[in-house]
């Protein structure tokens, strides 16, 4: 029978397990999911080592060991989830606090040039060049040639920057908290919670297993050979003749 395109991939794609094939021919690697950004041949050395650990025999324990496999592969998955999804927050965390500074220096800027008269260095052209994202909005917004002056044009975009600097303030304040709670109790229980389930299941698998080997050990479980029985001996008794007297 061909094996299937993933089966294929990855048994060439696992040196580890090629001092025991019970794994690949009983389908571990068709029954288990490696998500596209997880490493087969890691899953395939954990495998190997659980069977060179268990040396399961026959097709129950082996399926046992399979599983124990899968528990403790969801939880290296579990880990590195935790992991990508904390740095994803800190990387987001400093882009949003990168670009804040930024809307302060720009507001700093148009209040300093207000006050000082100095405007000719601030246009559309570099407040869009300064602001980036918040550029064309600007310039649809605020559009210079609705305002008499450069003061009254620069004033009214320096109250919005202010309120915008506010509400960013007051929400990043609020997704702080958010963040602060979910890391120290959601994620830690979730994290618990998780891994109990798991380390519950691989627990059950391990004793079943044990159960298993130690039934075969005392001769359940196991077909035994038939009892070998001799055929009978002739004695080698003379015959009965009839009709002979004697």
């Amino acid at each position: 029978m061909e094996m299937t395109e993933n089966e294929n991939s990855l048994e060439h794609r696992a040196p580890a397990m090629t001092g025991n094939k019970n794994a690949l021919k009983h389908g571990a690697f068709a029954e288990a999911v490696i998500l596209p950004q997880e490493d087969p041949k890691e899953f395939a050395e954990l495998l190997s080592s659980l069977h060179n650990e268990w040396n399961p025999e026959g097709a129950t324990e082996i399926d046992k060991v399979n599983s124990v496999a899968m528990g403790l592969w969801r939880k290296r998955r579990f880990k590195r989830y935790l992991q990508d999804h904390v740095a994803i927050l800190a990387a987001f965390a400093r882009h949003r606090k990168r670009k804040f500074i930024e809307l302060v220096d720009v507001a700093e800027e148009i209040e300093q040039a207000i006050k000082t008269g100095e405007l000719g260095a601030i246009n559309e052209a570099s407040l869009s060049e300064k602001l980036r994202g918040l550029g064309d909005y600007i310039k649809k917004a605020f559009p210079r040639k609705n305002y008499g002056t450069d003061t009254a044009w620069l004033t009214a975009i320096e109250v919005w920057l202010t309120d915008l600097l506010q509400a960013r303030l007051e929400r990043e304040q609020e997704e702080r908290t958010a963040t602060q709670e979910m890391s120290d109790e959601l994620f830690a229980d979730r994290e618990q919670a998780f891994e109990e389930r798991i380390d519950s299941k691989i627990d059950k698998d391990i004793k079943a297993l044990g159960q298993i080997k130690t039934m075969k050990a005392i001769g359940i479980g196991r077909r035994r050979a038939p009892v070998a029985i001799d055929p009978p001996q002739l004695t080698g008794a003379p015959p009965i003749l009839i009709g002979k007297s004697k």
